[in-house]
């Protein structure tokens, strides 16, 4: 019962926010790619939140491996392996279905 709408672009002038919609409410992301706040909207009434950017968003993954080394854990409940395989595997398509190799791909 859910449903997505997603762009991107380089070349075209888009919104940098993002919308997430529930039944209840919705929550306003400004500069989602590096968001420091976001807002919860149900109705008439609005939550801010702060969440501060670290950096260049590397910062978290980075805080996330520490803790996990520091805890004794070969991967992330945060971010699972199987999750990590999920995106390398949708990336693989997607290079697949627009025709980008690269030389140390097997034919």
């Amino acid at each position: 019962g859910q449903i997505a709408s997603l762009s991107s672009a380089i070349t075209v002038r888009k919104p940098n926010d993002a919308y997430i919609y529930g039944s209840k409410a919705y929550i306003r992301i400004p500069l989602f790619y590096g968001a420091s706040e976001y807002t919860v909207v149900r109705g008439t009434t609005e939550e801010h939140h702060a969440c501060p950017f670290l950096g260049n968003g590397f910062e978290e993954e980075i805080l996330e491996v520490c803790r996990c080394l520091r805890e004794g854990l070969t991967e992330s409940p945060i971010h699972p392996l199987s999750s990590s395989i999920g995106v390398l595997e949708q990336m693989d398509e997607i290079r697949y279905m627009i025709g980008l190799s690269y030389p140390f791909d097997e034919e």
